[in-house]
């Protein structure tokens, strides 16, 4: 069994040549970055560049928390306005109802009357 798992030429390559490097580096230092990478490393490693992050978090959490409550806030209302437009509407309707039974009572044709004659009329007058 092969001791690597993966068989390809790169993976090879990379393991030979690895393996033919001397134990410690050279002299002249040529693996050591500059100082002007250093510089920018301790410049990132300070935690005054680590505040405007903080800061922007802050920012973010508070305009999602105002998003969600502008969006609560819009919800509520708009439920508010519906129940407020359900019982205008059921008033209306229960009004409407109320009218037409009305109206049928003021069309239904009213009983027959006797009719009187003038002399019982007259009769019925005080003098």
């Amino acid at each position: 069994m092969n001791p690597t798992p993966h068989n390809d030429r790169l993976e090879e390559f990379f393991r030979q040549s690895l393996e033919n490097l001397p134990p410690s580096p050279e002299p002249d230092g040529w693996d050591l970055p500059s100082d002007r990478v250093w510089e920018g490393i301790q410049a990132h490693l300070d935690g005054a560049k680590r505040r405007p992050a903080a800061l922007w978090w802050i920012w973010g959490a508070a305009a999602a928390a105002l998003l969600l409550l502008a969006t609560f806030f819009f919800l509520w209302s708009t439920h508010r306005r519906l129940d407020t437009l359900s019982r205008t509407v059921e008033d209306n309707r229960l009004r409407i109802e109320q009218l037409q039974q009305a109206l049928e009572e003021a069309q239904k044709p009213l009983p027959p009357t006797p009719a009187h004659s003038d002399a019982e009329i007259a009769r019925e007058k005080p003098t």
